[in-house]
């Protein structure tokens, strides 16, 4: 079978002529964007997630990173896109301890069952809160029961044969969200040096996005100059000290961002109930 002539762009150093149309016509389409929640991070990348975007969740451990990539995910199912959240570690219980505590306080804002409390099982020893936490669920299932997928990374499975798997969420979904929790658990220690295989797994994090979906990680700071390179847009979780009850002031800060500008973002958050509430956006000055 014949094939049709390779793209101009393929082929080597290309004269603007031969891409012209191809090019102004890709620049002149309308992007879909994904909200992620945070209306200042979206206002930063002109709108919100777009596929072939790689968004970096980075901070010490405990600084609500995981928090962030699952209320980004939640809302990204919340717009009916296709969203897997992945990790080599992943406890779906976990998962549903979060989303439930998060729709809880919902229904209930003065609520102070957490997530661990739920997850634990000692939220279960009052009916009513039982039936509260039961209704939780169930308000998560309804909402985002059929775009939000978990998915455990085998324990020496490779990120291409990871991106295989979602393929299916192509066949049911126009847009492909992957997030990818913890980083460091994908590194297998007889392949070589921690930042090489950082450095490498930020790479394939882009070759995972460059099929068109959009990728989210979190990862340490400490390894942000490894998964940079591949990075689109990098945020560092960052708590402040608290002044007492169960709010944390969280700053993000933009370290990186090939859309728009940097800058810090402040929010106050209910790590426990996976809630956050976004104060205002300052320019960083961080090149």
């Amino acid at each position: 079978m014949s094939r049709g002539p390779a793209h101009p762009s393929t082929l080597g150093p290309t004269p603007l002529d031969d891409v012209q149309v191809d090019v102004t016509t890709r620049l002149g389409a309308p992007v879909e964007v994904t909200p992620t929640g945070f209306a200042g991070l979206d206002a930063l990348m002109g709108g919100g997630l777009r596929g072939g975007m790689v968004l970096g969740l980075s901070g010490a451990p405990g600084s609500g990173k995981t928090s962030l990539a699952l209320a980004m995910a939640y809302m990204a199912a919340r717009t009916q896109a296709g969203v897997a959240f992945a990790g080599r570690a992943i406890d779906d219980t976990e998962i549903f301890a979060r989303l439930a505590a998060r729709a809880l306080r919902r229904s209930y804002p003065a609520s102070e069952v957490s997530y661990g409390d739920i997850w634990s099982g000692t939220a279960f020893q009052s009916d009513a809160v039982r039936r509260a936490i039961n209704d939780a669920v169930g308000t998560v299932m309804q909402k985002v029961g059929a775009h939000l997928h978990l998915a455990r990374l085998g324990p020496r499975e490779p990120l291409s044969d990871f991106s295989a798997r979602c393929a299916a969420l192509w066949a049911r979904h126009e847009r492909v969200l992957v997030f990818v929790d913890d980083v460091e658990g994908l590194v297998v220690p007889e392949r070589g040096s921690l930042d090489a295989q950082l450095v490498g797994i930020g790479y394939e994090l882009r070759e995972l996005a460059e099929t068109g979906c959009t990728v989210v990680y979190t990862a340490l700071s400490t390894h942000e100059e490894q998964l940079s390179p591949g990075t689109t847009v990098l945020v560092r979780a960052v708590p402040l000290e608290a002044q007492g009850g169960v709010r944390v002031p969280l700053e993000l800060k933009v370290l990186k961002n090939r859309v728009g500008p940097t800058a810090t973002l402040a929010l106050d958050a209910v790590f426990g109930a996976l809630e956050f509430s976004q104060g205002g956006v300052s320019p960083s000055g961080i090149g």
